[in-house]
């Protein structure tokens, strides 16, 4: 069970950091480090979960969090196409209530 180290406890401020398992809560810290850490984080978060766990949250549909900056700058480190960052929050709903 790894956890997350003191110096990136800072991105997560609506939980106790202390009790995160980087086996439990893989893709929230994934998410919380890429959309808010410093570099020093973003190299940790590489080393630990490595870059096909980065892509496969990526690609996933929990990308929706990150903002549309930091998936435009992972596709790009990552090599991944565009169509598999779209941001949701560009993919207009047929059913959204905001069209009526």
């Amino acid at each position: 069970m790894a956890k997350v180290p003191k110096e990136f406890h800072d991105v997560f401020w609506e939980v106790n950091p202390e009790k995160l398992d980087t086996e439990e809560y893989p893709e929230y810290i994934i998410e919380r480090i890429l959309e808010y850490g410093t570099l020093e984080g973003i190299k940790w978060v590489r080393k630990t979960f490595g870059d096909e766990k980065i892509k496969s949250y990526i690609k996933g549909p929990a990308r929706r969090v990150l903002s549309s900056k930091t998936l435009n700058f992972w596709q790009k480190i990552l090599k991944l196409k565009p169509e598999e960052c779209i941001h949701t929050s560009s993919v207009r709903n047929k059913y959204s209530f905001w069209e009526y």
